[in-house]
């Protein structure tokens, strides 16, 4: 609420600080009233910037106080800044100019002296016979004059707080809609404010108090999205208990039971989305992984079919491929020119520069016979593949490819122990 007070400023001379201090205590009924509220240059704290406060206070009284005597008019700062400021405002219907004649002194000439001076007939306080008498008249005066702009306040303030309690209304009406103000709600808002002449300021305090409670609702909100978010981390489905506590928590944060429902019905359509992505990734996982072994199986069987049809003897063929057939493992021992034979006839058709690369038969034979115990008739066709892939590749490399043909480490150890 605002104050009703009226605002009193008094412009003096500090050589009459002893009147100054008479004057105030005959204010202190109006004081305790609260139809006025003096301020003076004596109320400036420490540290204070004296001349801006001054200003201040003189810029917001309602009623200036001249305490004129000698002195005053003397003081350059008292008639020169302070009173031409008080008459200017005078003059603007901002605020009222009460000279007071303190002191003997040649002031008619003043601009103030067309205003009504106090005590009456403008008789200098101090050549009364009882002074108290004389400020008695010029608290009278002051009283008439304060009491009717107390009244004005009043009712400019009751006036006012119908005009916000108007717009507050107004803003409330159209909150109530979504919570949020529309581009036609900010303007029949704008045109309101100009017609009830509140302020801007006034009209983003009105407008922060009605958002405050669907501000507070919102943060209830995230509180229990929150809450519902641990729970369903913990369990689900949910347990009876734990529904019910739920149901408190709804409670005690105001939240309606629609807007509850809505926040865990997204929370649960997120958790179940995240779990079908799951499910879905870990079956195309499995689909590949099977995928990948029907793909081998009927890789596997293929060569077996090919080493139960192939020929019985070892040949090199144009593309200088050197097939080693089944039959040559089981009479490896019976018939060791048959490979050998095989592999001059290799060396032949080389080019030159490739007969170095040739590898010796007995060796060929010693691979796929110890290859074939590892991993059956299907020895022969790795080994001819590798030949075909790598047509200059060293003893050792053969070894070390046909090794990783082998499933089992312990027995690709040990087929490499006994060729190398």
């Amino acid at each position: 609420m605002e104050d009703k007070s009226v605002k009193l400023f008094i412009s003096y001379s500090h050589r009459d600080e002893e009147l100054r201090q008479q004057l105030d205590k005959h204010l202190a009924s109006l004081k305790r009233q609260k139809v006025i509220e003096a301020w003076h240059d004596r109320k400036i704290e420490a540290g204070m910037e004296w001349a801006k406060q001054i200003d201040n206070n003189l810029n917001k009284a309602d009623i200036i106080l001249l305490l004129i005597s000698p002195d005053f008019i003397f003081s350059n700062y008292c008639s020169e800044i302070e009173m031409e400021q008080a008459i200017k405002r005078h003059e603007a219907g901002e605020a009222i100019v009460v000279p007071i004649i303190i002191e003997p002194c040649d002031w008619t000439w003043l601009v103030f002296s067309k205003y009504q001076a106090f005590p009456k007939n403008a008789k200098p306080i101090t050549t009364w016979t009882n002074v108290n008498e004389a400020f008695l008249d010029v608290i009278q005066g002051i009283r008439t004059v304060a009491e009717r702009l107390f009244e004005q306040h009043q009712q400019k303030l009751k006036a006012k707080e119908t005009a916000k309690a108007r717009y507050l209304k107004k803003v409330e009406e159209i909150l109530s809609f979504d919570g949020e103000i529309s581009i036609p709600g900010q303007d029949t808002l704008e045109e309101l404010r100009e017609e009830l002449r509140l302020t801007l300021e006034e009209a983003s305090e009105l407008k922060t108090r009605a958002f405050e409670p669907y501000k507070t609702y919102k943060e209830n909100l995230q509180r229990y999205n929150k809450t519902f978010l641990k729970i369903i981390q913990h369990e689900y489905p949910l347990s009876d208990k734990n529904k019910q506590a739920l149901k408190l928590r709804q409670r005690d944060l105001g939240i309606k039971s629609e807007d509850a429902e809505q926040i865990e019905k997204q929370i649960l359509t997120q958790v179940k989305a995240k779990h079908l992505d799951k499910v879905e990734q870990e079956d195309f996982q499995k689909q590949r992984q099977g995928k990948a072994e029907i793909d081998k199986q009927l890789d596997l069987e293929r060569k077996r079919e090919k080493a139960n049809t192939s020929q019985q003897y070892l040949e090199v063929k144009d593309e200088d491929v050197v097939s080693i057939p089944v039959r040559a493992i089981q009479e490896s021992q019976q018939q060791p020119e048959v490979i050998s034979k095989s592999i001059e006839t290799a060396a032949k058709s080389q080019p030159a520069s490739e007969v170095s690369t040739l590898l010796d038969s007995a060796f060929l034979q010693n691979c796929q016979r110890e290859l074939a115990r590892y991993i059956g008739p299907i020895a022969r066709f790795i080994l001819e593949d590798t030949l075909a892939e790598y047509p200059r590749i060293l003893p050792q490399e053969l070894v070390e490819l046909l090794s990783a043909e082998i499933p089992n480490p312990q027995n690709a150890k040990q087929f490499k122990e006994h060729l190398l």
